[in-house]
């Protein structure tokens, strides 16, 4: 192991997490792979995980920027789309 006693994945996640608080954006491939010291395919399957995770993706978001996520998780509200 690369980095330490932590499994690899959880060590990239951290990593991108740490990183987007600071940004505001995910980080690169590379970026998770020298933060957290694991390989480049465990780097890029995490970021691709959070992308494809919306609800995941917001809450990074939403603590980068200092804030809570507005989600409710509702998506069948109860708005009626007038708009033809």
């Amino acid at each position: 192991m690369r980095g330490g006693d932590a499994p690899a994945r959880d060590r990239a996640l951290a990593a991108a997490a740490r990183l987007t608080a600071r940004t505001g954006e995910l980080p690169t491939v590379s970026e998770v792979e020298n933060e957290a010291g694991v390989s480049r395919g465990t780097a890029a399957s995490v970021l691709k995980a959070l992308r494809a995770d919306e609800p995941a993706l917001r809450e990074l978001r939403a603590a980068a920027s200092g804030g809570t996520s507005t989600d409710t998780g509702d998506r069948n509200d109860d708005h009626e789309d007038t708009q033809p």
